[in-house]
């Protein structure tokens, strides 16, 4: 995969695709491209047949270890409202690695966190990765 920029940089001020202003500043897709093209990727998606899958992918060539949590939120929350079910999930990736992390069906999940049943639900995944130490005894290549 890979993307294609239009235009990177404006040659005068205005409104454009461009991603830099004239002078060399950062406008607004320029950091969602940095954000898109990080080394650490959380990912997920509900199913048509309502189940979760979570993935993580590392774009790193070394070892990452972190942990992705899940949250599964009613539609109608309020902004300070607790969610309807939590689950963390603890990962380590070789490096350049995608792993799918859980597949279960959002009923089940409820179930399981004693959250109850809902009609609409958001789903929430947020993750953080740090480089995996060295094994004990390596030598530096």
């Amino acid at each position: 995969m890979g993307v294609l920029y239009w235009q990177l940089n404006d040659i005068w001020p205005g409104y454009s695709w461009s991603s830099l202003d004239q002078g060399g500043g950062w406008k607004l897709l320029h950091y969602a491209v940095r954000r898109f093209f990080a080394p650490f990727l959380a990912s997920g998606a509900v199913t048509p047949n309502n189940e979760i899958h979570a993935y993580a992918t590392s774009d790193v060539a070394a070892p990452l270890s972190g942990r992705l949590v899940l949250e599964v939120v009613a539609w109608s929350a309020g902004k300070n409202d607790r969610p309807l079910a939590t689950k963390s999930l603890p990962f380590t990736l070789a490096p350049l690695e995608s792993k799918r992390l859980i597949m279960q069906s959002v009923p089940a999940l409820l179930k399981e966190a004693g959250g109850g049943a809902a009609e609409r639900v958001i789903v929430r995944l947020t993750g953080a990765a740090t480089a995996a130490p060295p094994p004990a005894g390596a030598k530096p290549k």
